[in-house]
């Protein structure tokens, strides 16, 4: 993970015998002050089959933003945009938006 500009690439490899075998890639740049992308990627090596594949723009300005995002699973394609206010969200108890790094290792809307 980059601190300063908040990039991270995270691999993980699932291991249950007789169960699964998978792996999954997320990835998240900082490309600009208000261009933020990321992709993820899941695939299991149990029936050799990708799980899913997620792709993500976010383009933010001093007040507002909107979240472009593409979903891709092997009986479902999706694709979203959702707008947001900065700051809306910390008067809500939990926001509407949450990105990647916000939502790791929890449970958030799949909004992206």
């Amino acid at each position: 993970m980059d601190a300063n500009r908040h990039n991270y690439i995270s691999l993980n490899y699932i291991f249950i015998n007789d169960f699964a075998k998978q792996i999954n890639v997320e990835t998240y740049l900082d490309l600009m002050k208000s261009v933020k992308t990321w992709v993820t990627y899941g695939y299991t090596f149990e029936t050799n089959k990708r799980l899913e594949r997620r792709y993500g723009l976010v383009l933010q300005r001093q007040c507002w933003g909107v979240v472009l995002s593409y979903t891709e699973r092997p009986d479902d394609k999706r694709v979203g945009v959702t707008l947001f206010i900065p700051g809306l969200g910390e008067k809500m108890k939990r926001s509407p938006v949450q990105f990647p790094e916000q939502a790791r290792g929890k449970s958030a809307p799949d909004l992206f």
